[in-house]
């Protein structure tokens, strides 16, 4: 096996999430809340968002990224909330 990247658990508004990052990429893995009992339907969903490092002023002061944070959302089509992440 090839280790890819870290996850970490994030606690957003809306729930638990875990993200970290992958080169350039965003890496982050919801609870699929819409999952139906006995369905064949993933039990987390992996998404990749765009990642964009933090620039560095004149003065070497980190500035803002101009992506705002991921917050994870109650209508997220992949879910948003995990009490029970397994690893």
């Amino acid at each position: 096996m090839i280790l890819a990247t870290g996850l970490w658990l994030n606690k957003g508004k809306n729930g638990t999430y875990m993200s970290g990052t992958m080169g350039g990429v965003r890496v982050l893995i919801f609870k699929n809340e819409k999952k139906v009992e006995g369905s064949k339907q993933p039990d987390y969903n992996l998404v990749f968002a765009e990642n964009k490092p933090k620039e560095k002023s004149d003065d070497n002061a980190k500035q803002e990224s101009s992506i705002p944070e991921f917050e994870p959302r109650a209508d997220n089509p992949f879910g948003g909330d995990s009490d029970s992440i397994p690893f």
